[in-house]
């Protein structure tokens, strides 16, 4: 799902710094409710990740159980690592019009939080040559 999305669309970066202040403040500054819309097709995907390391994910009509790892701080370069694996891809179209099966699938990106904690870019590598986004929280 999560390398779905990577290529769907290149994300101008110049307007992210990569400050720790607001989130050094949280322990996981993932936790919460994320969306993001594909402004190619206005088609959106949810992302609902837990404390427990739990994962739920909406892509279209696809729905998607999954479990992530992040790293407890940013790398030396400010992006947080993520590992997210694909426990059960309980069916549907995603945003990209795919309907393969993704369960079992595991995906390794890198985040960059905005400072305010509230948007946040999905990058191939710790560079911002190739992101998508921003992900915006909605909780």
């Amino acid at each position: 799902m999560l390398k779905k999305l990577l290529f769907l669309t290149l994300f101008s970066f110049s307007g992210y710094a990569f400050a720790e202040d607001k989130i050094a403040e949280k322990t996981n500054p993932l936790e919460g409710t994320w969306e993001w819309v594909n402004v190619k097709n206005g088609c959106s995907e949810t992302y609902i990740f837990a404390h427990d390391g739990s994962s739920h994910i909406v892509s279209g009509t696809e729905v998607s159980d999954a479990k992530y790892w992040l790293s407890e701080k940013p790398t030396e370069k400010g992006f947080y690592k993520v590992t997210l694996k694909i426990e059960k891809d309980l069916g549907g179209t995603d945003c990209s019009d795919d309907v393969s099966d993704s369960t079992g699938q595991e995906y390794i990106n890198f985040l960059a939080f905005h400072p305010s904690g509230n948007l946040y870019v999905v990058c191939e590598k710790e560079t911002t040559d190739s992101c998508i986004g921003p992900l915006k929280r909605i909780q």
